[in-house]
């Protein structure tokens, strides 16, 4: 990694730092401080201890997204993942070098009692490198396209799609009834409201965004721009122009990545239009297999524009049988598919979140292409047939075994490392049908750790358009007007999930009802279903 003080600001979360070097169109996530604070004395290690804890657990970060997320997904969608060394002292100079590019509260939270948002532990020595996906990428080759077409500018998307499904009905406890109706997202932003958390409450349904109706995903996107919260993230040339940070004017914004003079004096609704037809277009973009044939079915509805496709590589997962995609029966157990692959198109059933603005008819139908990205995401979001709700008393019965056994979570590979065997294997087999078991237990908490890091994921989709003489031989779109756009669609964020965070998901899960229930209590609304 060569950094010759062109290293920027990209992207914070609570775990890590993402900064990009101009150039090399590369992007580097660094571990932050104390994020590994829940390892006892982390801080009373010596450089050289902490140096090595830190470079564990971005090889068992790496090792996770290539030895279970990648096989079970299209190869075209994700980057490999890969640790490189840092130059002597970065560590320690970086934080100022960046300081102007952080949001406030998070340089803020720096000289306050908590922790959440230390930056870089000194004795950090490597990072994760990845392509930069603000930029036109073939993610196979790790090569940047939109370098092709400098004068260009590319514009990106980063969309947070989040849990795509509701359970079935008679698979939760009395008290949780209400999430048969009402999606994850759309309860926690009560919480979020009762916490102060966002100034305007969010409209965007993630049950939309996954329905396979092009008006209802539209709807779904309109609803991200109005409130972004950290769900959108737009970048003119990487950098950030509009989400919950920035917010320039999205009329001038698209009118510069359009460059046409027929965009002037169009509506900023009709042209913001115009876009997320692209956007959408691009979520249910469908590859093509390496025997020249699309992988769904052709008479299917698909994306409204003109596709030429590259070629792709079915993925491992047997998320295209029935088991990961069957909804949960009164015990917990799947019986009937709520989401069956049909002719490579994963079946949808017409789930409707009631918080949702959108208005759905009740005979409506459609499909979501199983190998477009979202497909691919919901199909194994799916592996997750129990919800948190059944699986944590699985989670305390193997916690309670490794009170007694420790070294059964070594034989289990709780905490890594992230192999095949032990990892992929329990996502695509059959389940285990002896429920008392703890292997049983083993692998019920592991999917749905797998399923958690895909609801936590987000989706780069980058645009870049093309001239009209050129004569580019690749994936792109074509919109309404005959404009043509070179475009890659992957997946990041892919974090495993530690095992003991199952905790912390239940505990989130009980204040989220809570707030739901007190909200609706205040509105006067019944509350026969909480």
């Amino acid at each position: 990694m060569a950094v010759n003080g062109n290293v920027s600001f990209r992207g914070e979360g609570l775990n890590n730092l993402v900064l990009t070097c101009s150039g090399d169109k590369k992007v580097y996530r660094l571990m932050k401080k104390n994020t590994i604070v829940s390892h006892q004395d982390h801080n009373n290690h010596s450089d050289k201890e902490r140096t090595e804890k830190i470079k564990q657990i971005l090889e068992n970060q790496v090792e996770y997204v290539e030895h279970v997320i990648r096989p079970q997904i299209l190869k075209q969608f994700i980057a490999v993942h890969k640790i490189v060394t840092l130059p002597d002292g970065f560590a320690e100079t970086i934080e100022s070098d960046i300081a102007d590019g952080r949001p406030v509260f998070r340089s803020q939270s720096l000289n306050s009692n908590h922790n959440c948002h230390k930056t870089i532990d000194p004795a950090t020595k490597c990072a994760v490198m990845l392509p930069d996906l603000c930029f036109v990428t073939d993610v196979e080759s790790n090569q940047c396209l939109s370098d092709d077409c400098p004068d260009r500018p590319t514009i990106s998307v980063e969309i947070k799609p989040k849990k795509g499904f509701m359970p079935e009905t008679g698979s939760l406890p009395e008290e949780s009834a209400i999430k048969y109706s009402v999606c994850k997202f759309c309860i926690h932003q009560r919480l979020k409201a009762k916490e102060g958390r966002w100034i305007k409450t969010s409209h965007y349904c993630p049950i939309d965004l996954y329905s396979g109706n092009r008006d209802r995903m539209k709807h779904a996107l309109y609803a991200m721009c109005e409130t972004p919260q950290n769900n959108l993230k737009m970048c003119m040339n990487g950098d950030e122009v509009y989400g919950k940070n920035v917010k320039q004017d999205l009329r001038a914004v698209l009118k510069e990545f359009f460059g046409d003079k027929n965009t002037n004096g169009i509506k900023k609704q009709l042209i913001l239009s115009e876009f997320l037809d692209l956007i959408l277009d691009a979520l249910l973009h469908v590859p093509v297999q390496t025997n020249g044939h699309s992988s769904d079915n052709k008479s299917d509805p698909g994306p409204s524009n003109g596709l030429d496709t590259t070629e792709a590589k079915g993925p491992l997962c047997s998320h295209k049988t029935e088991y990961s995609l069957k909804p949960h029966s009164p015990d917990g157990l799947s019986q009937t598919s709520n989401s069956p692959v049909v002719n490579g198109h994963t079946h949808q059933s017409c789930q409707k979140c009631s918080q949702s603005s959108y208005h759905l008819f009740d005979d409506e139908n459609f499909n979501l292409p199983h190998t477009c990205i979202l497909g691919q995401v919901l199909a194994v979001q799916s592996l997750d047939k129990l919800d948190i709700e059944c699986v944590y008393p699985l989670f305390l019965k193997v916690k309670e075994h490794l009170k007694q056994h420790p070294k059964d979570g070594d034989k289990w590979s709780l905490f890594g490392p992230f192999k095949e065997e032990s990892w992929l294997r329990p996502c695509i087999d059959t389940v285990i049908e002896d429920k008392e078991s703890l292997e049983y237990a083993v692998d019920m908490v592991k999917r749905h750790n797998v399923s958690k890091t895909l609801q936590d994921c987000s989706l780069m989709v980058a645009l870049q358009r093309l001239e009209s003489s050129c004569d580019y031989k690749g994936a792109h779109l074509t919109d309404c007007h005959g404009r043509r756009y070179k475009f890659s669609v992957s997946i990041i964020d892919l974090d495993y999930k530690p095992f003991n965070k199952v905790q912390k998901w239940h505990d989130l899960e009980r204040e989220m009802l809570k707030a739901y229930r007190e909200k609706e209590h205040r509105c006067g609304k019944p509350s026969t279903s909480v």
